[in-house]
């Protein structure tokens, strides 16, 4: 349980970064999938919107590599 609790910080200081940068970018993808994968209250939705906005834009660069 102490190792879930010290994700936590790191994920919801990633998910506030990755969202400023998204409306810098104005990319809607992103802020949409924040939106609807993080709650503000949730431990467990903080880890998994921070790995749902790691793998997408772990995709999006394999896409923009293979082209």
């Amino acid at each position: 349980m102490r190792e879930h609790n010290a994700l936590l910080p790191k994920s919801r200081y990633y998910l506030i970064h990755a969202k400023r940068q998204a409306k810098y970018e104005n990319d809607e993808e992103v802020l949409a999938l924040i939106k609807k994968c993080w709650k503000w209250h949730s431990v467990e939705s903080a880890i998994y919107a921070e790995e749902k906005v790691i793998e997408l834009k772990e995709n999006r660069q394999k896409e923009k590599n293979n082209l």
